[in-house]
């Protein structure tokens, strides 16, 4: 086997038609023979390419038949495999990438020309992907685009899309950001072909942690005026926290973020945060007077409607902050890992 031809070689100038007859490969479509060297060689090329790392028989019967009409001896067969020496498509890295600016078509800083106008965040996923980043890919070969879309796959599940950004580079672009400090595992299936259709044979498997962490609650301040009158730092699920009923019958709370809000988000933060009467059961419900971002990661909120207790009698209201995927969150992929509830003693 030479290049896409298959040459046999015979000791006496041989019978055209009569070889051809006798010979039977298992390739598909048209084949094309030439005859050289007197008739003394018959080289076969297929006229479609052959499928990369593929196994071919080929046999020639006694009917073939010299020129002067004497047959082979016996019959002959053997077998080729095509592409054995061809290198197979490989990963060489895999990094978090930054996206490009809205209505620019620029990254967050200088274009960085391998990536397009998406900028490296970093050298490799050791530094997982942070809010709103991609994951790139670089190859050893231009991977088939068709095979490309369907290669990747995460656990757990992370959708999203795949663009192609040059030959050998390719962006995985989530629709959504991973879940702050899961251990997510990649893989870019083994079926993988490159454009000559050879398949990359394993599959390549790489794990990270997102660069994301949980947002959290660093402090809840009681206010009258300007001035905290109760404070709690850190506050856990449970938690009781005395709190000022302002004249007029209002609680005004300061709650300290620990990540900012994208103002994208702030408004409909406001309103998955609760307060609600707990003890008594005679406590008349609240309502939500005004709220106010003093900064992009410090909530005012005022109520009014509570009622102050007494030693005899105190009154207790539930603040709410919801956690958990899909609940309150700061824009950027952070959220409360759980719930925060806290009783607030009204004084």
């Amino acid at each position: 086997m030479t290049g896409t031809e298959l040459e046999l070689s015979f000791s006496h100038p041989m019978d055209r038609r009569s070889t051809e007859d006798a010979l039977k490969l298992d390739l598909s479509g048209d084949i094309i023979y030439e005859w050289i060297d007197d008739d003394r060689t018959l080289s076969i090329k297929p006229a479609q390419a052959l499928n990369p790392w593929a196994v071919y028989n080929w046999s020639l019967s006694e009917r073939a038949l010299s020129r002067e009409g004497a047959p082979l001896a016996r019959e002959y067969a053997g077998r080729f495999i095509t592409d054995l020496n061809r290198d197979f498509i490989q990963v060489l890295r895999v990094l978090p990438l930054i996206p490009p600016l809205p209505n620019t078509g620029m990254g967050q800083g200088a274009n960085s020309g391998t990536w397009g106008s998406w900028v490296p965040a970093a050298a490799s996923l050791d530094q997982g992907p942070g809010p709103g980043h991609a994951i790139g890919v670089e190859f050893n070969k231009a991977p088939d685009s068709d095979s490309l879309r369907r290669a990747f796959s995460f656990i757990p599940s992370l959708p999203g899309r795949v663009e192609i950004l040059s030959p050998l580079r390719a962006v995985f672009i989530p629709s959504r950001d991973p879940e702050p400090e899961l251990l997510y595992s990649m893989r870019i299936s083994g079926a993988l072909r490159d454009n000559e259709g050879l398949r990359m044979g394993d599959d390549f498997v790489v794990t990270f942690i997102p660069d994301i962490p949980f947002l959290e609650v660093n402090s809840i301040q009681s206010i009258s005026g300007e001035n905290p009158i109760y404070e709690i730092n850190y506050p856990r699920a449970g938690s009781i926290m005395q709190a000022q009923v302002v004249s007029g019958g209002i609680i005004r709370l300061v709650i300290n973020f620990s990540l900012s809000f994208d103002s994208t988000v702030q408004e409909e933060s406001v309103f998955k945060i609760s307060l609600r009467p707990f003890f008594p059961a005679t406590l008349p419900p609240l309502s939500l007077r005004s709220a106010l971002w003093l900064a992009s990661d410090k909530l005012f909120l005022e109520w009014e409607g509570p009622e102050g207790g007494s030693p005899n009698e105190p009154h207790y209201y539930r603040l709410l902050i919801p956690g958990g995927f899909g609940s309150l969150h700061n824009g950027r992929g952070s959220y409360l890992k759980e719930d925060l509830f806290l009783f607030l003693e009204a004084k």
